[in-house]
């Protein structure tokens, strides 16, 4: 079974099987206007269970208010 970019093996043992570190900013450019943006790792916990290729991944964003 695969998701997005992570393999799933269906036949392993129910659990933890994975975790997340991650890091956030937010500034506020005005009473308006606000950009954030985030740095997350991730690694499985058991290599049996979830087999994921993607460990490191980022976000950027834009608000406005109105």
């Amino acid at each position: 079974l695969t998701l997005g970019r992570r393999q799933i093996v269906t036949d392993g043992d129910a659990g933890f099987n994975e975790y997340n570190v991650s890091l956030g900013l937010g500034y506020d450019i005005n009473d308006m206007i606000s950009v954030s943006a985030s740095m997350a790792y991730t690694d499985a916990i058991d290599d049996d269970v979830l087999i994921t290729d993607t460990t490191f991944y980022s976000g950027a964003g834009v608000a406005f208010a109105f």
